[in-house]
């Protein structure tokens, strides 16, 4: 067996257990992963607690004009594991794959020391190893190294973070998770399903801070 091969299994096998970890409780088929699409479970079974009702955080007071960003954007974890955009280094002036590919790079390496100041961490941890493997229309297509590492509990969360901002590079919008070895790999919703789909910045609107307040998303529309 190859080294390659060996690496594609070794990622498998730790998705299997992260998420099969995150569903305790939960009861499901096979090892925890769907066979494909969605698989719905029952909401009191859902952990993270993100299907629990909470009062919407006040809005940001506008200062005037569009406040809609112009470039690329990362989203690193808040105190209370709400997401916040901040501005990222990829232009919208170039290549959609060096965008791609630079963002990734940033959520590989983690938040800066002075992000980290800030209060910003990241449900990825660091240096996790997630590759860009090319656009297939209009999707990114993500791999997840068998030696990347997140909790099991912040699957949800670490996925909203490289959905969003990958999404906001230039005529992206979805992204679809894989093993490296080009199989799709089940990447968990906020509400509780998993699926093998490419997913959208919508499915994960909810996790970012003030977004409850103001539902549209659009101001976080990154490169056009």
């Amino acid at each position: 067996m190859t080294s390659a091969m060996k690496a594609t299994k070794a990622t498998r096998r730790w998705w299997r257990v992260a998420v099969a970890t995150s569903m305790v409780g939960v009861v499901t088929t096979g090892c925890g992963l769907p066979d494909g699409g969605a698989t719905r479970v029952d909401d009191e079974s859902v952990p993270y607690r993100l299907l629990e009702p909470a009062d919407p955080p006040p809005a940001t007071p506008s200062t005037g004009g569009s406040q809609r960003p112009s470039g690329t954007l990362v989203f690193w974890v808040e105190a209370d594991d709400g997401l916040v955009p901040t501005e990222a280094a990829p232009t919208c002036d170039e290549p959609v794959d060096a965008q791609v590919s630079g963002l990734l790079d940033l959520l590989s390496a983690g938040p800066t020391d002075e992000e980290r100041s800030a209060g910003w961490s990241s449900a990825w941890v660091p240096p996790a190893n997630l590759s860009y493997e090319g656009v297939e229309g209009s999707t990114a297509v993500v791999a997840v190294d068998a030696t990347t590492r997140t909790p099991a509990d912040r699957l949800p969360v670490a996925i909203g973070q490289v959905t969003l901002s990958v999404t906001t590079a230039a005529d992206v919008s979805e992204v679809r998770f894989t093993d490296g070895d080009g199989r799709p790999i089940a990447v968990p919703l906020p509400g509780g399903a998993f699926t093998e789909d490419p997913v959208r910045p919508t499915d994960y609107l909810r996790l970012v801070e003030g977004a409850r307040s103001s539902p549209g998303g659009e101001r976080w529309a990154g490169c056009p």
